[in-house]
């Protein structure tokens, strides 16, 4: 709440008013599941629809103003990778899976950046020629 608020999100209730910021508090959590599950389903489907990280990027970003780029890419083709070599499992934990993937990434590369930009840039080609 306090990161919106520094961003000047308009009608963001006032702290004081704890009923409206429950309320609030627990929108913008549905939203947020609801994309989250939709990332999810679309990632699940592009491997059976054998559609290429950046068919996946621009289904992914489609209505939106999110511009795709190289970095963006590499986070999908990231993400479709866990999937695809079965490293999270698709159950109502695969987010919090996904942080754990994410954490123990950092903590293998950590101070070595060179090589995990290297990854990254290889799980993107991969993804993209082989789907």
């Amino acid at each position: 709440m306090d990161h919106m608020r520094t961003m000047a999100i308009p009608d963001m209730p006032i702290e004081e008013d704890q009923a409206k910021v429950k309320i609030f508090s627990s929108a913008v959590s549905l939203i947020l599941s609801e994309i989250h599950a939709n990332i999810k389903k679309k990632l699940i489907q592009s491997i059976k629809d054998t559609l290429n990280n950046g068919e996946l990027t621009a289904v992914l970003v489609l209505n939106t103003n999110i511009t795709i780029t190289i970095q963006l890419c590499r986070h999908v083709a990231w993400l479709r990778s866990l999937i695809h070599m079965g490293a999270v499992k698709i159950n109502e934990d695969f987010w919090d899976n996904v942080d754990v993937k994410l954490v123990q990434m950092h903590l293998l590369f950590k101070g070595n950046l060179a090589i995990l930009n290297n990854v990254s840039k290889l799980q993107a080609e991969l993804n993209v020629d082989n789907h």
